[in-house]
């Protein structure tokens, strides 16, 4: 069982896996730079915690939702999975818990201070990814397996339960991921669907029995990143 999480950096030098940050919550989610700040969802304590990007330290603990006094089981429990900061806002996906509690995912909008300015309610279950563009907000509808734009579902597969999501402006990438178990999660299916600029269909990469896709990136003008940082970071458990 996971103990604690770190962020490790890739040196584009001799490849070597730097430590940026040591012994978080293990339940990390989404990991974005926004404002000179590494944000870390910590998923499992409600929070994002902001770590300066040189020494590591943490310097700010976010709780948009506040405090659940009795973790997961908490009305103000919120599962927050991912982040996405525009030129002017910040936004957080609420996944909560459809399936179980029947609470339907929201969408926090916070100003650059994190203070939340308004809570913008979906019909979507356990979503993930938020992304904006030209004021339309974009996530996926995982459940339903489908990608939403604006309240439109302009992509859908009901095979899978969706999950990542990247666009360059030409071409954009959706992670699909075998509706399993917990426990049987590391050795499902996934698949990677590509999009045109217009939501069509194009192709399919399917990937059995690896796990499911969690999270997927262009490497270059990814514009579902709130800032490029260079070198890549990773997610580890131990």
């Amino acid at each position: 069982r996971w103990t604690y999480a770190r962020v490790i950096r890739k040196d584009g030098t001799n490849g070597a896996a730097v430590p940026v940050v040591q012994s978080i919550n293990p339940g990390v989610h989404q990991i974005d730079v926004v404002d000179g700040r590494l944000a870390v969802v910590e998923t499992y304590l409600n929070t994002i915690s902001l770590f300066d990007m040189g020494s590591g330290r943490r310097v700010r603990q976010v709780l948009p939702a506040g405090t659940p006094e009795n973790r997961s089981t908490s009305v103000n429990y919120k599962h927050f999975n991912s982040i996405y900061a525009d030129g002017h806002d910040i936004h957080l996906v609420a996944s909560n818990n459809r399936k179980t509690y029947g609470r339907a995912s929201e969408i926090f909008k916070l100003d650059r201070d994190w203070q939340v300015i308004s809570v913008i309610a979906t019909s979507s279950g356990h979503a993930h990814n938020v992304y904006v563009e030209d004021g339309v907000i974009w996530h996926c509808n995982s459940l339903d397996g489908e990608l939403v734009v604006d309240s439109d579902a302009v992509f859908r597969i009901d095979q899978y339960m969706t999950r990542g999501l990247a666009n360059n402006g030409h071409h954009i990438l959706v992670g699909g991921t075998d509706h399993t178990d917990r426990s049987l999660r590391t050795s499902g299916s996934g698949c990677i669907f590509v999009l045109d600029a217009s939501f069509k269909r194009m192709c399919h990469f399917h990937f059995p029995d690896v796990g499911g896709v969690m999270e997927i990136r262009f490497l270059q003008d990814d514009r579902c990143i709130s800032r490029s940082f260079g070198t890549p970071f990773t997610v580890t458990k131990k």
